[in-house]
């Protein structure tokens, strides 16, 4: 069972917020190879925050507003 925290909006926006960060140093790295893994880094933390806001919205999880 997870708790109020684990999932939803809020952690959602938490990983949003940790990929714009990372974005954030990509122009201060020197080289090409850690820039592009900073870049897919940032990728990842996007799709784990949608992936959150789609399983807070599914029905079968126990936080979603029922039909």
């Amino acid at each position: 069972m997870t708790d109020n925290n684990s999932i939803g909006p809020a952690k959602a926006e938490r990983y949003r917020e940790i990929a714009s960060s990372v974005r954030a140093l990509i122009p201060s790295m020197q080289y090409s190879e850690v820039r592009d893994e900073l870049g897919v880094l940032a990728l990842e933390y996007e799709k784990l925050a949608r992936w959150l806001e789609a399983l807070a919205e599914s029905p079968r999880h126990p936080q979603a507003p029922g039909p």
